[in-house]
Order: C-alpha cells, then structure tokens, then sequence
C-alpha cells in the first residue's frame, strides 16, 4: 500500500545536546489495489485511508536513536474486497497509543 505522510515537529527546548519537541503526523493513501500474498485469489480495492496523530520525543543529539517519545494515532480506512463475483466493503477504524523509551 502506498501512503502519503507528513510530519511537522514543534521545537519545544533545548539544553545543551538534548532537544524536545512535539509532532503532529498527517497520513493518506488514494485508491488503489492492494494485494496480499498470503490470499492470492482475494483482491483488495483501497477506497480511501487517513490517519492522524500527535506525539512528542527527546532525543540527545549524541544518540541515533530518541531517548524517549510517545504518539496517540487514529486512522480510518475504507476498502472492497473481491471474493468471486461479489463485492464486500469493508471499514476499519484504528486507534493507537505508542510509547517508547531507549536504555
């Protein structure tokens, strides 16, 4: 599937090599067929999807990876699947809470 996103980051400090700041994502994908290897015979027609979400993260800018963030995601999609000569649409609905912390 492809997907379009964007992503903006708010600067909200910086002291010395640590920095924070806040995200707000923005995700979007147009029609499309979509296909699943593990179900070759059930093709997927992707009506529409998007997707939003807001977060934050600290990184230490001696550090490839962030030290710590967090994001609160919602996405919604709407799809119809081929199965012989019918057509069923299908919604999904997605909420997320992700946190991670680095050792």
């Amino acid at each position: 599937m492809s997907i379009e996103q964007t992503a903006d980051y708010d600067l909200v400090s910086v002291e010395a090599d640590h920095v924070t700041a806040k995200l707000k994502m923005l995700q979007t994908a147009g029609n499309q067929k979509v296909a699943n290897p593990a179900m070759p015979n059930i093709k997927l027609d992707l009506t529409k999807m998007n997707g939003e979400g807001t977060g934050d993260v600290s990184v230490d800018l001696a550090h490839l990876m962030p030290l710590q963030g967090s994001l609160d995601y919602h996405s919604q999609s709407e799809m119809t699947m081929n199965m012989g000569a019918q057509k069923q649409p299908m919604s999904m609905k997605m909420d997320m809470n992700v946190q991670f912390e680095s050792k």
